[in-house]
């Protein structure tokens, strides 16, 4: 059948995306540009409504997460929508694209703390998703990212407010150049089947578990392409 893979958020218990899909399909669909939008920072700003879209969908969607489902009567207050937009970020928190076949003790050096390690290596705990039956990071009862909230809130009311973005590898203190490549290196599994051909040790990605955002960073981004010839 092949293995199968998904993005996990280990500090936000979260999973990009909730259906099983192979790697070779998987980096060229959604999930790369899923993974870049949930990097940016959420925006400090008075009235947080980044598109005219959102304009109308906000209300309901904000209360119907954040249980207060009263309906488009009941119009969220800016700290309601902000710890609601702070929630859909994935900046700085520990990500890794992992493989079904990952066996449970096999991973990325230093990935877990003492308290996680413990957790994952007992069998019964319910940190794994019942319906999955497995008990590697695949399996971790993770709640499912909307494909869609990333986008419109955090990448549409960044662009909106800054001009330059830059994506980061916080855990090796290096700006990523080819931002939709970083997803390759974050993949992980004990077995190498990939469902590509010539894909190498793709399966054993150096920044599996890294920490990553995106950022405004004008002056530095700037001296770094006269440094490196972006």
């Amino acid at each position: 059948m092949g293995q199968y893979w998904r993005t996990v958020n280990i500090d936000k218990r979260e999973k990009i995306p909730s259906w099983d899909t192979k790697l070779g399909y998987y980096l060229f669909e959604d999930a790369p540009k899923t993974f870049h939008d949930t990097l940016y920072h959420p925006i400090r700003r008075t009235v947080f409504l980044p598109t005219s879209s959102l304009k109308n969908a906000l209300p309901i969607r904000v209360n119907s997460l954040i249980g207060t489902a009263t309906g488009i009567l009941h119009l969220p207050n800016e700290e309601e929508v902000q710890e609601f937009a702070d929630g859909l970020s994935w900046a700085g928190d520990r990500v890794i694209c992992v493989g079904d076949y990952q066996e449970g003790d096999d991973l990325p050096p230093g990935l877990l703390n003492e308290e996680e390690t413990a957790e994952l290596a007992d069998p019964e705990s319910d940190a794994f998703d019942p319906n999955d039956g497995g008990t590697g990071l695949y399996s971790l009862n993770c709640h499912s990212v909307d494909t869609r909230l990333p986008s419109e809130i955090l990448r549409d009311g960044f662009h909106n407010s800054f001009g330059l973005c830059v994506l980061r590898n916080l855990s090796r203190h290096i700006v990523v150049k080819l931002g939709h490549l970083a997803l390759m290196r974050i993949c992980w599994s004990s077995d190498p089947s990939v469902s590509m051909s010539g894909a190498g040790d793709i399966h054993r990605g150096q920044w599996a578990g890294d920490r990553f955002d995106i950022d405004n960073i004008v002056e530095e981004a700037a001296a770094l392409w006269a440094a490196q010839n972006f």
